[in-house]
This record gives C-alpha cells, structure tokens and sequence, in this order.
C-alpha cells in the first residue's frame, strides 16, 4: 500500500500526467497537495540544523579554550587544600606573580577567578557588569547567618536595584550638603570626648562614625560607647567580617554541610546561630523603633523614617526591602571607615614631620581661630592626599566581596564558566610598583603632582569601593565622615607611637573582610594653642 509523502526517491521525481488520473481523483488532487505540504517544513528544518551547527561550533570552541592558569589541583578537593584561611589577598598576589594577572582555582568543584590587576577588575567587573554583578550565594553568611537578602549580598536583580534607588535618594552628594553642620557638631564632641580620655582614641572615633550613620539612617542620638544600637551594630559588622571571609567555613565549599544537625555541636553551626540572632535583631529591631516613634510622634528625621511616611501599609517584601535598606547605611561605611580611621592614626604616629606638614597647611588655609570646616576641603591638598595614601597603604577591604559569573565567558583566550566566584584584589593592584613606586612606604606626595607617566599614582578611591554595578552606594558618605574626623583630630592633637621602637616593619593587619590595624596604640596630646576649641 502506498502512502502519500513516503515514495521512494525515485517515484517523487516520476512527472505524472494530471490527465492520467481518473476524473474522481482529480478534484482531490491528493497528490499535489501532498508534494506542496511536504515542500514548506524543509525551510525552518534548514534553519534550525543551521542554529543546531552554530552551537555546536560555539560549544567546540569554548571546550578547547582553557581555563585561566593556575596553581596544580588535585580530583575533588581542587585546591581547597591551598586556599589560605587568613590574609588571602597577599597568597593571591604571589599566585599572580607566578601564574599571571587572573588566576584559576577551584574548591569541591567550584571555579574561582582571581583579578590581580586594574586591567582584568576592570575589563570584566565594569565593562561586563551586565554578566558579573551577581553574588555567589554563600552558605554561611548568607544562608545561616541570614545575610543574603542583605544590600551588599543580594543577588543581582529588582531588589538590588531598588535597594541602590532608595539608598542613592539619601546618600547622592548634593544630598550629603544637609548632614555637613550635624557631622560638624559631632565632631565637636567626639573631640571633647578624646580630650577627656585620650587612651580611648579608637573608641571614640566609633560612636563619632555611628552617631552620624544613625542620626541620617534612624534619627538614632548615640550618647556614648555603651549605646545598645551601635553595640549591636558594631557586633553584627564583626560578625560578618568573620562569617564571609573565603575559606573560614568549609560549609561555603560544600554547602551539603548546613544539614548537619545543630546537636552535633559544630562549630559552624553554633557560629551561625549566634551570628544570626544579631543581625536579624538589628534589622528588625532598629525598623521597629523608629515605627513605635511615628506611632507616638516622637520620630525624629531620618531615612527610615521617611521610608515608612510615605508607604504606611506596605506589603511584607516592601517591608524586608526597607529594613534592609535603612541597615544598609550603617554597613555601606560604619566599619570600613572605622578601619581608614586607625590606619591614619597609625600612619601618623610613624611619621610624625608628615602630621606636622599637615597641621601647617591647616594652620595656613583655617587659621587658629575656629575648627575646619567642610568649606575648608577644597584648599587643603596635602590632607587629601594623606587621605588618599590612607587608602592605598592599607586599603579597609584588601580583598572586595565576591561577584559571581551569571553565564560562560570568554576573556583573552581563557574559558570562564557560568557560576564562577571572581575575587578582586585591591591590595595587590594598589600595592603594584609598577603604578605605586615604593609602595610600602607611606608616601602622601605621590598624589600631590600628576605624574608624567598617566598611569602611576592613580586616585586609589577607585579600587576602594567595589566595582561595576555592585559599587559601595555609602562612599560619598564614608569620605566625608573620614575627613571631618581626620582634618578636626590634626587641628587639635598631636598623635604619636605608644611605643617608642615601634617602626612601620611592626605594622599588621587583621585578616576579615574589613581589615584593621592590629593591636593600634597610640598617644594623643592635645595642642595647647587648640584646647579652648573644644571647652
């Protein structure tokens, strides 16, 4: 029996005369139907074996482009066994050294990217942001401890960029104008409180950072060290530090880990419960008074509250979003400003003929009559370039959070697959001798004349505050609270090593994702000529 459509080759060719049907037949015309019906499905047929080749070429490609170089790996553990626990971001920059710019590892089959230099950061972190502004899903401080919905750690997407909308309305530079007098104020007190207890220099410069950060995020006073909230805040800031440094927990290598029981008395575990219980509470809790205030009309100005003003009945995820946001504040430049702060400190009691080069300038553009102002700013270029050197010296985050690959890429030949965790590392670029001569050294000079070479002595703000679409919303914020803090304290102390020995060879660092000046001691003088500032 023959079917239409399936004759041999040969027959289809056949020419057939119409006349040769019978009559009954010819008003069906089955035949040339069957031969017009078949003709038209060959065309998307084509096209689609043609998409079908084009991917399989793009897949031979990509298979044969390597992955980055990188130290030898061994099956399943991949490198986990090489990965440093503290101070990653100098293990990176020997692995560059001898392996090149960007680097592969890899942990439980997990790729992980290296980015040693301003070129790689960024032709990959800015110029291909659309693809790398994810963030990789960490299983201990995002998953236990909570923070993933966070603004620093939320996956790129709707909720991270109505998180940078809401905090940009507050923190936009033309915006940050309004907080100069109250930042002014507070500085005033800050300086009493450092007069009246000089060895508690560090502690002081923390509730000066938290009670500007609070007083714009919550309408919060902090009235001194023992205020709950920045207790709270500064604990749940340290907490995350530990929780979200590579290669602290090995549940973030392999996740199947967070189904151990809590009974079993891991670590991790207990950490994670802990470190939770803080940081929900600061979220909701700091969320939580200022909505009591409004309720009895005592709320004072602030983000939060405004957030919350204007949306009186928000839906449950409006409501996440706004805790997080208003939190947001105090991670976007608490502790990281808090760690430049001691670094200056630090830095200045090592040089002391560069703090008084610096409280001359002050002396010629302020006078002796008042305290500098943020009007003073722009007359003050060797205080910005000290400020500048803070940040190149001992950058606060060393080694920026984490960003993830959203889909296979290709860069200078080398394959990168989709869902690799890309670490850049501001410590080595900013500590490259061949952009930051001598770079060991803490030099503000190098940023006082441009350079002949345009790429020495680059503006190191620009590694300093994240990359691409996942850069730091608070850093206008941090800068002015780091220069009002820094250019009040020159005015009227002078700061020096509590010991006398100590050279810059002493010098060390906490590891953690802000990283401080380990066991910081200083003495602070007052200047005698300065003293009637603060009274």
């Amino acid at each position: 029996m023959h079917i239409a459509g399936l004759a041999p080759p040969h027959q289809s060719r056949v020419a057939v005369s119409r006349n040769s049907f019978p009559r009954h037949l010819k008003a069906t015309n089955s035949f040339t139907c069957t031969r017009q019906t078949m003709a038209p499905p060959l065309i998307p047929s084509t096209l689609l074996l043609g998409v079908l080749l084009c991917f399989l070429v793009y897949r031979c490609q990509r298979q044969k482009a390597p992955f980055p170089p990188g130290p030898p790996s061994i099956p399943i553990l991949g490198n986990a066994l090489q990965l440093p626990m503290e101070k990653q971001w100098v293990k990176y920059r020997e692995w560059a050294e001898q392996y090149g710019d960007i680097v592969h590892v890899s942990a439980f089959g997990q790729h992980i990217i290296l980015l040693n230099s301003e070129t790689t950061v960024f032709d990959l972190l800015e110029r291909r942001s659309a693809i790398y502004s994810d963030r990789p899903r960490l299983c201990m401080s995002g998953e236990l401890v909570g923070w993933s919905d966070s603004v620093p750690m939320c996956a790129y997407g709707n909720r991270h960029r109505e998180y940078r909308r809401l905090i940009n309305e507050v923190l936009a530079p033309r915006k940050l104008e309004e907080y100069h007098t109250m930042e002014e104020d507070k500085a005033l007190e800050y300086l009493r409180l450092l007069v009246k207890e000089p060895a508690s220099f560090l502690t002081h410069a923390r509730c000066l950072v938290a009670a500007i950060i609070f007083d714009i995020s919550h309408g919060h006073t902090v009235v001194d060290k023992d205020d709950p909230m920045m207790e709270l805040a500064e604990r749940a800031n340290d907490e995350f530090s530990q929780s979200a440094l590579p290669g602290a927990y090995l549940c973030d290598a392999l996740p199947i880990l967070r189904y151990i029981p809590e009974w079993t008395g891991a670590r991790f575990k207990q950490d994670a419960k802990r470190f939770r219980k803080t940081v929900m509470t600061l979220r909701d809790g700091a969320y939580e008074d200022v909505t009591a205030q409004l309720m009895t009309g005592t709320a004072k100005p602030s983000f939060t509250q405004s957030l919350i003003e204007r949306n009186q009945h928000p839906t449950p995820e409006e409501e996440l979003t706004y805790k997080w946001a208003s939190v947001g504040l105090y991670g976007a430049g608490a502790d990281t400003t808090v760690s430049a702060v001691g670094s200056f400190f630090l830095a200045m009691s090592l040089h002391p003929e560069i703090q008084e080069r610096a409280h001359a300038e002050l002396l010629k553009v302020v006078g002796s009559t008042r305290l500098p102002r943020f009007s003073d700013r722009a007359d003050l270029p060797y205080i910005w370039a000290i400020i500048k050197e803070v940040h190149r010296w001992n950058p606060v985050t060393p080694l920026a959070l984490p960003h993830r690959l959203m889909q296979d890429d290709i860069y200078q030949g080398y394959h990168i697959p989709g869902g690799s965790v890309i670490f850049a590392n501001p410590w080595a670029i900013m500590h490259d001798p061949e952009i930051y001569p001598a770079p060991f050294d803490f030099n503000p000079e190098r940023f006082l004349f441009p350079s002949e070479d345009p790429k020495l002595n680059p503006d190191p703000r620009r590694y300093m505050f994240g990359f691409g679409r996942r850069s730091c919303p608070g850093q206008y914020l941090a800068e002015d609270v780091l220069y009002i803090t820094i250019v009040t304290t020159l005015a009227v102390f002078r700061i020096g090593p509590a010991k006398k020995s100590k050279t810059v060879k002493d010098v060390e660092y906490t590891s953690g994702v802000v990283s401080h000046p380990k066991d910081l001691e200083c003495i602070f003088t007052p200047r005698s000529e300065a003293l009637w500032f603060v009274r």
